[in-house]
């Protein structure tokens, strides 16, 4: 039986096309252990590709590609997606294990089309410092992962001028949920803490223009070895308590934000060993994983950096009225309302060359108003309540083409839509089946669930696109087959599976855009095939226990297929395998894998010799366990989400992958 008939009633007809293809996707290249590309990939339709310059004999030569630039040592190939490995000064390439610094590190190339409403698209362009002023002015709009424009006007790139004091008022953004709350490790959650870090600052951040990490908290750092890294702390930092950034209060905010023992969410993003920091001389922290970890700079970009004083003396606080270095300093939550911000006249940015950001603080405020409602974001929008609202539909997109007073901008996210089924942990035994958990999946159409999520693209079977360190080409997406999805169920029937007592929950959370039309779609789409659905979409304080493993005990036999949104902004599967896949202590609900709902010794035994590899050989071991977690039929990838954002006329937003709302790449109409 076809599905076509009922999702031609729910397919968009006005999907906004804002990246070619999510397939081609590239990962923030940041680490050391990568090896320089040499043949650059076949043209990807609609994109223009990085051709390498060749001699003679057809050997591949440096030299300027005919869409791209050879910057630094970097040789970059937005066509596929790849990040290459920096030369160093001596015109080495680094190798696993060597002591790497921050200057001449990897580039990255990004591989998308942004584009705004009206219509303009600005193609990609590789990561490159250096480029002369004229090819600064002329491509900067290209540069970055979601370099967005609300007018296609060109910001100028050149130092900022001589600043005095915000020129604008308030700043007001309509975001989709109120924040789970505003501790230090939130920084790495924009979703569910919009806007924290204009408060609380992190050591590293990836830049949204250029995609490489720079130093924000930290001037530099450099790896000592597999598991140890050294920072160089700013100096003349001050807490908006007053009190001084010392390298010890760096080192207990680190150790606080990546403590397991207060199991704050960030520990999904731990890695394969405990995190601690010691400051080893009043400029210098070190920062050391228990394992070996080649992801550990960009861990550094996640964790927020806030006042020891606070942590020491009213921690309670931490959570709710936070206390950092940012150029705006925390004002009041008024739950269930908004959240505020005000201008720090003493913010380090105001005077330092190597400040972050494509303009200085130009509001004095900063406002994030709290509304659920997609169509409530809107209106402030368009009335003017509101100066930028988050995540508007792939309709609302449309029709801003044609406003006068606000657009829309859109461009490529690190975040995936995913159906994870119950498997291993307090599950019904039906589910264990394998035959009726692959029935689950080729019965959903995911095509239709991703032109229904609009600005999206369908995933190659894996939950990341093209260029993140472990893609597996010869994973394919799970085929849309009813028919066989009945004969699947029939055949574990007849060998005596209670196929009788399947019946799967869909459920959602009510802050994920498109949520209830998508749950209800997969809810039809199961029900085709002979599979019994419930159907649910839950507030966030329903949802987030059931999918932590602390919640799972509590309900026995449970048959779940959690419709949920995540993201990966680091560019490597390990992350990915570990949060998902590796299996959880139901004992103890702390780690990166608390949301996991499957349990495989094997698995785990080569996942974690695969996160402690570098180069190579970490790129072959996590493909093939990349095919394996697929053949097993535990997470269905739904869609590769681009974001988008309705933004008052002229306004020029800068944001990258991650998609970071920071007043500082906020420029205001005039």
């Amino acid at each position: 039986m076809s599905l076509e008939p009922m999702l031609t009633s729910t397919r968009k007809e006005t999907i906004i096309q804002s990246s070619l293809n999510h397939a081609s996707k590239t990962h923030l290249g940041m680490l050391p252990q990568f090896q320089a590309l040499e043949d650059l990939s076949a043209d990807t339709p609609g994109q223009a590709r990085s051709r390498a310059n060749r001699n003679a004999d057809g050997q591949v030569v440096r030299g300027e590609p005919a869409f791209g630039r050879r910057c630094r040592g970097h040789h970059c190939d937005p066509a596929s997606g790849i990040s290459c490995m920096a030369e160093n000064a001596a015109s080495r390439f680094f190798r696993p294990g060597e002591a790497t610094r921050r200057r001449g590190r990897v580039a990255v190339c990004p591989t998308h089309f942004n584009t705004n409403s009206k219509g303009a698209r600005f193609p990609p362009w590789p990561a490159c410092r250096g480029l002369k002023r004229e090819n600064q002015m002329n491509n900067l709009r290209s540069r970055g992962h979601g370099l967005l424009w609300a007018t296609g006007s060109a910001l100028a790139f050149a130092a900022v001028a001589s600043y005095a004091a915000p020129t604008h008022g308030t700043l007001v953004v309509a975001v989709n949920q109120e924040p789970q709350d505003l501790a230090a490790q939130g920084t790495y959650k924009e979703i569910n803490a919009t806007g924290l870090r204009n408060v609380v600052e992190t050591l590293i951040a990836v830049d949204p223009v250029t995609g490489e990490m720079r130093g924000v908290l930290a001037t530099d750092w450099e790896r000592v070895d597999g598991s140890t890294l050294h920072l160089t702390i700013r100096q003349g930092v001050k807490f908006h308590d007053g009190t001084d950034m010392t390298a010890e209060s760096v080192a207990k905010s680190i150790n606080w934000v990546w403590s397991p023992e207060k199991a704050f969410t960030i520990q999904e993003y731990a890695g394969p060993g405990e995190i601690t920091a010691t400051a080893i001389d009043e400029n210098s922290v070190e920062v050391v994983s228990s394992k070996a970890d080649p992801l550990l700079e960009f861990r550094m970009t996640l964790g927020g950096i806030s006042s020891a004083a606070q942590l020491d003396n009213s921690p309670e606080e931490h959570f709710d009225t936070p206390v950092g270095t940012g150029p705006y300093v925390f004002g009041e939550w008024a739950k269930g309302q908004y959240w505020t911000a005000t201008y720090n006249p003493d913010w380090w940015g105001l005077s330092a060359d190597d400040a972050y950001g494509t303009t200085k603080p130009a509001y004095s405020d900063l406002k994030f108003v709290f509304r659920a409602e997609d169509a409530t974001r809107v209106a402030m929008v368009q009335s003017g309540e509101a100066q930028l609202g988050m995540f508007p539909s792939a309709d609302e997109c449309a029709r801003a083409a044609d406003a006068a007073d606000y657009d829309c901008v859109t461009g490529p996210s690190t975040t995936y839509l995913y159906g994870r089924l119950d498997h291993s942990l307090h599950a019904h035994p039906v589910l264990a089946d394998p035959r009726v958990r692959e029935a689950v999946f080729l019965s959903v159409d995911i095509t239709g669930i991703a032109d229904l999520q609009g600005m999206a693209s369908v995933p190659q079977g894996q939950l990341g696109p093209k260029g993140t360190i472990g893609f597996n080409d010869a994973v394919q997406p799970y085929t849309y087959d009813p028919e066989r999805a009945m004969a699947l169920l029939a055949e574990a029937k007849a060998d005596g599976v209670d196929v009788d007592a399947l019946n799967v929950e869909v459920v959602g959370r009510d802050t994920t855009p498109r949520i209830k039309p998508i749950v209800e779609a997969i809810g039809a789409m199961l029900n085709i095939s002979g599979i019994e659905t419930t159907i649910k979409v839950q507030t966030p304080q329903e949802f987030n226990p059931r999918v932590r493993i602390a919640g799972y005990a509590d309900e026995p036999n449970r048959q779940m297929m959690q419709v949920h949104v995540k993201g990966n902004p680091s560019g490597d599967y390990g992350l990915l395998l570990h949060s998902n896949y590796a299996c959880p202590d139901i004992n103890d609900p702390k780690g990166p894998s608390r949301s996991s709902v499957y349990c495989d010794a094997d698995f785990d035994a080569r996942l974690f010799e695969a996160l402690a590899s570098f180069g190579d050989d970490r790129n072959e071991r996590m493909k093939e366990l990349v095919q394996y977690v697929h053949d097993r039929h535990l997470i269905v990838p739904l869609a590769l989400l681009d974001r988008g954002y309705l933004v008052k006329a002229g306004t020029e937003f800068t944001f990258g992958t991650d998609h970071r709302i920071q007043a500082v790449y906020l420029k205001p109409a005039e």
